[in-house]
């Protein structure tokens, strides 16, 4: 961690459990994260947490998507790219359930 200062992740099912944490991290540790959730109320709930205790000039954005359908991942990469002012992802991790299954 000590190492992703001036970087950006990507951070997808951010809302709760170790996506959360994991955004958390990387922000404590100056990187730049965008972080999305399939839910609404938890995706705010993580970007306020990522906003506590973060150092100045982080930003830390949350989106809502769900990252197993390709036409709502498409706009949430053109939007955190967009909100953070770069042409690259340093990070991405993209790990969420669905149906019982890990994508």
């Amino acid at each position: 961690m000590d190492r992703f200062g001036g970087k950006l992740a990507a951070v997808a099912d951010g809302g709760s459990g170790s996506g959360r944490e994991l955004a958390s991290q990387l922000a404590t540790a100056s990187g730049s994260v965008a972080g999305c959730d399939l839910n609404p109320d938890t995706n705010r709930g993580n970007h306020s947490h990522g906003l506590s205790g973060r150092p100045p000039g982080v930003r830390f954005t949350g989106h809502t998507c769900d990252i197993t359908d390709e036409e709502q991942v498409q706009p949430f990469r053109d939007v955190l790219l967009e909100q953070h002012g770069s042409d690259h992802v340093d990070l991405v991790r993209a790990n969420a359930w669905t149906s019982g299954a890990t994508v």
